[in-house]
Formats: structure tokens, sequence, C-alpha cells
């Protein structure tokens, strides 16, 4: 990579700038804050070549016009090794055929390496202009050290393999033992999951920054529910434990490419989803790897491997699926949650859990406020969707009792409805230093209750969107 400059200021990174071969500039002393520290470790990483996740590197998209910050996003979403045209990335982004819009953005980029501008070539194969070091020159350089660093077998990673290998060559041979594979796997199977579950990991990324954007409305809370759902398709392939099929990732790439189509539509009027698209593109890069690899009839290589085509291959644009959420028009006001009624009759199912009389007395008693946009809220995870049997309660509070401890609930809700609830701690959210959305509080499994209270909750589900808590 030659030498690297970094401008940052206290929050966040400004710029990466390749100076290649030129001189370094004199050193000013100063504290290195500690997501410029990060950053220096994983740019390390990536030299030596280890995955360096750059994906998770916050950067300020938002200053982008909306154009070339879906650009950039969609870019996030590739991985060592993958080479697009710049038709293809405009594709991904969901302006087709806007290729030489998608160029004019990428000579703008301010993050060279993070932002992989360096893996998007043209049509015809050739490299294609590139701004940073020494241009057509330190491109190449960073090709080809992908290439060898997470596809051939000269990477440390890749040795790793060979010599698992040989040592279970050697075991087999002497003691007729046949060993199983390490977490390194070459199998087409655990390669293809450990993309489906980069995807997951994403889009659970992509659900809390939906959720924890202030002040949006109703119909953009909704999208929440379409990236979940492609949560559970991930989680379903994993759950199998044998290759996805390609009806399985179409269907997940369908609810991906729904919340990203609906999310980049609403990104003019809300600034602050920016990070919730770039998560969602996160996701999408990896489905639309492991789908070449299954039509293509497996994948090569290591956890790390990506297909690396001849020549650029055409991504449909983004299209909202059967029962997605559609690109959304963002009203004024968000949509209040409705009150609850009370419930006419308690349901004839029973409950499966016992009363709050029957929570011990020296449970600490917690009071709990639920409105329209509290910070308080239910939330559902994998498992299922039922609140009660798969979900909880979280509860925003700086009072946070320890992991496994038995609470009371008084909990509250629109239209002067309250009931009590027994629960148990079972994680913790601690404060996130400069995201003062992100509420500390702990979410607690619903151990104590009411017919009488499941109904209440299941009626203020219906309004508003529980949280997600991804629970594997």
């Amino acid at each position: 990579m030659g030498l690297v400059r970094v401008d940052f200021d206290e929050t966040v990174i400004r710029s990466i700038v390749l100076l290649g071969e030129r001189a370094a500039p004199a050193a000013t002393a100063q504290r290195v804050p500690p997501h410029v520290v990060d950053l220096v470790a994983r740019l390390g990483r990536y030299a030596s070549g280890l995955n360096p996740a750059f994906h998770e590197v916050s950067l300020p998209l938002e200053d982008l016009t909306p154009f070339a910050a879906h650009a950039l996003s969609a870019l996030r979403g590739t991985s060592p090794g993958d080479v697009l045209a710049y038709g293809e990335l405009a594709a991904r982004a969901g302006h087709p055929g806007a290729s030489r819009a998608v160029g004019h953005a990428l000579s703008k980029n301010r993050w060279p390496i993070v932002v992989p501008c360096h893996r998007v070539t043209r049509a015809d194969g050739t490299l294609g202009g590139f701004t940073g070091g020494d241009g057509s020159a330190t491109k190449k350089a960073l090709l080809d050290h992908e290439r060898a660093a997470f596809l051939d077998g000269s990477s440390p990673r890749s040795q790793a393999r060979a010599w698992w290998r040989d040592c279970a060559d050697v075991r087999a041979r002497n003691f007729g033992v046949s060993f199983g594979p390490p977490f390194f796997s070459e199998s087409p199977v655990s390669d293809s999951l450990a993309l489906v579950r980069q995807a997951r990991e994403s889009l659970a990324r992509a659900l809390g920054a939906i959720q924890s954007t202030p002040a949006i409305p109703q119909q953009l809370l909704d999208l929440a529910g379409v990236v979940a759902k492609a949560m559970s398709a991930c989680h379903q392939m994993e759950k199998a434990g044998k290759a996805p099929t390609v009806a399985q990732l179409d269907e997940a790439l369908g609810h991906v490419r729904g919340a990203l189509g609906g999310l980049q539509g609403a990104v003019a009027a809300f600034p602050a989803l920016m990070p919730a698209i770039e998560a969602v593109a996160g996701g999408l890069g990896p489905l639309v790897q492991a789908q070449r690899a299954v039509q293509a009839g497996g994948l090569a290589g290591g956890l790390d491997a990506t297909v690396l085509a001849s020549g650029p291959a055409s991504i449909p644009p983004p299209a909202a699926p059967t029962g997605a959420a559609a690109p959304v028009s963002v009203p004024p006001p968000p949509m209040p949650v409705a009150a609850a009624p009370a419930p006419a009759a308690a349901s004839a199912q029973p409950l499966g859990i016992p009363g709050p009389e029957k929570i011990g007395a020296d449970a600490p008693t917690i009071d709990v406020a639920l409105g329209t946009h509290s910070p308080s809220n239910f939330y559902k995870g994998l498992a299922g969707n039922d609140i009660i049997q798969h979900g909880g309660i979280f509860v925003a509070t700086y009072k946070i009792p320890k992991s496994g401890t038995t609470v009371r609930l008084k909990v509250a809700m629109p239209g002067g409805y309250e009931f009590e609830l027994g629960g148990v701690v079972t994680w913790i959210r601690d404060p996130v230093a400069g995201n003062p959305d992100a509420h500390p509080g702990f979410g607690a499994r619903i151990s104590h209750g009411t017919v009488e209270g499941r109904d209440l909750i299941r009626r203020y589900v219906k309004n508003r969107e529980p949280l997600f808590h991804d629970d594997l």
C-alpha cells in the first residue's frame, strides 16, 4: 500500500490518502482517538492478508449526495478479491445504467481501501482510473494483493489450511482416524453458510440502526420487519446446516433489496438512516456471492473466498419482493401508536407462565412507560414472533440489575392501561459514547404475567414494531 495518511477529528474518519512512494509529511504530535487506532489496526490486518472487516468502520457518508452515498454503501458490501464493473455497481446501488455517474462518485471517494473503489473496473475488464497513490499502478497492486492474500495459497490463512490438511493426512495414515475440518474449512457448505452468517450479522446492525433512528414514521419502521424477514431466511439456512438452495437465497435477497430500495427512497428526508443503508448493503454482497457460488456449483477457497468472474456479471436492480415494503413516500409527522383498548374478554388460551403474584417479595420493582417513541419497547428474536414465548421487554434505564435477576415490571401503556409482568434479565445494553439514541438498559425474558397482559402486549405490538435482539 505504501504510505497512508488518515485525516480525522474526534468522532469520524474524514479521509484516507494513499501517498504511494511520496515522502511522508511531517508528523504532528496529538492524541489519537480510539476510532483511528482501530482503523490503523484494520489497515495492518489487511496488509497482512487477514480480513479487516472494513464494513464495521463508521464513515460520514451522510455528507455526500444521496447517489454517491448509495454507490459507496453498495461497494462496501463487497469482499477482498471481489471485482465488479461500474455498471454492476450502479445496479447494486439501485441505479442501473448509471455507470458514468458511479465512476464520477468513485473518483471523489475520500476513503480508499475502506471503501474499496479499486475493485471496480471497466466492462471490458481493464483497470480503469484510480486517483489514490500512484494511480493505476496502485490499483493493480491492491487487486494483486487481494488475489494473493485472500484467493490463492500464499496467505497466512491459506497456509494454515495447508498445514491442517498435512496434519490430517499424517494422523489418518498413522492412526486410521479421520479428523474433522478446522474453523477455516474449505467445505462449500461451511463457506456458503459463512457468507450467509456474515449477511445476517450485517442485517442485524441495520435493524438496530433503523430502530434507533429518532422520529421516523411508521412506514419506515415497517422496513425493519422486511430486514427481520431477511434475517429469518438467513437463520433458517444456517439452522439447516447444509448448502443453501438458490430459492432460499432468492428469498433472502428479495427482502434485502426491498428494504434497501425503501431506505434509499427515504434517506433524503432522513439522513440518519445512512448507517442502516450501509449495513443493509453490507448484507447484500455476501448473499450475492453465495448465490453465485451455488449457481456455479460450489465455492472455492475458504471462508473469505469469493467467486472472481472472468467478466462482469449482470446483477438485476433491487426490486421489492411480494409482501415486502416498496420505496415509501415520507409523510411529515410520524403516526402515533394507538391506545391499546381494554380486552373485552380474556383469551381462553392458557398463558403457560405463573402470574405476577408468584414473583418473589425481594424482586426489585421497576416502572416501564411505553409510548409512541419511548426507548422502552418489547423485543423479539429469530426464534419466533411471540413476545412472551420468544422475546421479552427492553427497559431503558441507567439502573441495570445483574443478569439473571428476576424483576417486577409495572408496565404503563398509552390510554392509561397498566399491568404487571415478571421478567428475568437476560441481556444488557451499555451506554454508547457519542450515540444518545442508543439508550442503556436491559432485556428481560417474560417469566410471569396474565392473559389480560398478554392481550394488551399483542395489541400494542400491532401498532408499534418490536425491537429485534439477535438471540443466536
